[in-house]
């Protein structure tokens, strides 16, 4: 009963006292390494739960602040420490909602290709994105996410399988309808 409690409630409780301690001072955090230094305190907490939600969350704060351009040599520090906590998870495929590592991990490479246009990002973007649509067949942020890197990098050609895949599971989408018009009818794609 001991152990259950310890490491059921006790570790998990602290690591979330951590977490959100680091999470208040990130307005303070000057520079790359800081933030490593001050986010690997809370990711390394030997607590059985919880490792995965913080991971989750700090990566949707790093999307975030990745999507306000800043240096392209922070992004990418920013990029590679998340990517070095997110893939293991990936790699185990046991945990609940492992997919939406996916979407995380696409959306970092997406936002980096719409700031700094470099085609490695879009093929990373894409690469985890799809690796995502694999796992989760009918999941919508992969297809969406998908159908607007491809409209937008001008692959005409994937960007209507997607939409057409689009349709088959919610054939109600306007929206699509309406950009698959815009692509057979050889008017650029709307892109927002």
């Amino acid at each position: 009963m001991g152990a259950a409690l310890y490491y059921g409630s006790y570790l998990p409780f602290q690591k979330s006292r951590i977490f959100i301690s680091a999470f208040r001072n990130i307005q303070r955090v000057e520079s790359v390494e800081t933030f490593r230094e001050t986010f690997d305190s809370v990711l390394r907490f030997p607590s059985p739960v919880g490792q995965n939600e913080e991971i989750r969350f700090l990566s949707q704060q790093v999307v975030e602040l990745i999507s306000k351009k800043p240096a392209e040599e922070a992004s990418r520090a920013l990029m590679s420490y998340l990517e070095s906590y997110l893939t293991p998870i990936i790699r185990k495929q046991t945990i609940l909602n492992y997919t939406q590592n996916f979407i995380i991990l696409g959306g970092l490479y997406h936002a980096a290709w719409v700031n700094y246009g470099k085609q490695e990002d879009l093929e990373k973007a894409i690469a985890y994105y799809s690796r995502g649509l694999e796992a989760s067949p009918r999941r919508p942020q992969f297809l969406y996410n998908l159908f607007d890197l491809y409209r937008a990098s001008g692959n005409i050609g994937e960007a209507k399988k997607i939409g057409e895949q689009i349709l088959t599971f919610w054939p109600q989408d306007q929206k699509t309808k309406e950009e698959l018009g815009r692509i057979d009818s050889g008017h650029p794609p709307a892109i927002e």
